[in-house]
């Protein structure tokens, strides 16, 4: 009897050892879940960021392009404007020599 009780004893060691590691189990799982699902939205929001900087990217090289664009285009525009002031003053240039005769 008394072999009886010491292994029933022993087995309810057992069991409650057990128990104990099941709950351990089941935190561990628990805070690995917690981990996993703050690291996913971690993720998510360097994506977004990402994404955003790419944009942001795109959209500089738009504005620089159309600013290269709009210097261009002023850059032909005061290249007429001289070539036209330096004919009309070479115009003037030739009068102002045919009075002089």
């Amino acid at each position: 009897a008394a072999s009886a009780e010491a292994e029933t004893a022993d087995a309810s060691i057992t069991a409650d050892d057990a128990v104990r590691a099941s709950t351990e189990a089941a935190a561990s799982l628990a805070e690995a879940t917690r981990i996993k699902s703050a690291l996913e939205s971690r993720v998510e929001r360097a994506e977004v960021a990402v994404a955003a900087a790419e944009s942001a990217a795109v959209h500089a090289r738009m504005d620089a392009a159309a600013s290269e664009a709009d210097a261009a285009a002023a850059s032909a525009r005061l290249r007429v404007v001289v070539a036209r002031e330096f004919e009309r003053w070479n115009s003037n240039s030739n009068v102002d020599e045919s009075n002089v005769d």
